[in-house]
């Protein structure tokens, strides 16, 4: 139910500029992917910034959250935390695919797993905290005041609050692109797999305890 929820908000009034935002985000990749080596430290931190974002805009903007929230229960969360899971990783994989694709016929190169297998390991560690992250931690995210009603938050407050809000993922992905580039560290597939599931039943217990 809530895939249907998230693709309808996400598509409400905006297909269009849902189209272009991900055909320039693929053209964005594909060019940063082939000017730079193949699977660069700078695509890794891309899709890391990618994975983060997209999950945490689907669950914390406002127009999600307050679209979700009422219809929250017990029985649904673990529908809720699935859906959101399977939005982002089908979107980011999609992504990655187009950008794969791309790089394999416009630059007849051959495909190597190798040279991407840290992305993935990459996104599901990230995808992993932030599961946790919004397990303990669930604010929503303002919108910008696009009509100018005194009753609405200033731009100014709202990027300020936005800030103090995200910080836990932005400290968390400045430690991992640390360990991770800098210390040129790779967890284990299987690792990166089980941290990122065992983090999403800790979310879906998380929820669960708020709804009893």
């Amino acid at each position: 139910m809530f895939i249907n929820e998230t693709i309808k908000v996400a598509t409400k009034g905006r297909r269009l500029e849902l189209v272009i935002f991900t055909s320039s985000l693929i053209i964005q990749f594909y060019l940063a992917n082939t000017q730079l080596h193949y699977g660069s430290s700078l695509t890794s931190i891309a899709f890391m910034l990618l994975s983060s974002i997209l999950f945490r805009y689907i669950i914390a903007n406002e127009r999600f959250f307050h679209n979700d929230q009422p219809k929250l229960t017990y029985e649904n969360v673990v529908d809720y935390v699935f859906s959101k899971n399977i939005c982002t990783v089908v979107f980011v994989f999609t992504v990655f695919m187009f950008v794969i694709q791309m790089t394999r016929y416009l630059h007849n190169a051959s495909f190597n797993f190798q040279n991407y297998d840290h992305i993935l390991v990459y996104c599901l560690m990230v995808l992993g905290a932030e599961n946790l992250l919004y397990g303990i931690y669930q604010t929503p995210v303002p919108i910008y005041n696009r009509e100018g009603k005194e009753e609405k938050l200033t731009d100014h407050k709202i990027d300020w609050k936005n800030i103090k809000i995200q910080w836990p993922s932005f400290v968390m992905l400045g430690l991992y692109c640390v360990t991770f580039l800098a210390f040129d560290f790779v967890p284990h597939l299987l690792t990166a797999m089980m941290y990122y599931i065992i983090s999403v039943f800790i979310f879906i217990n998380s929820l669960r305890s708020v709804q009893v």
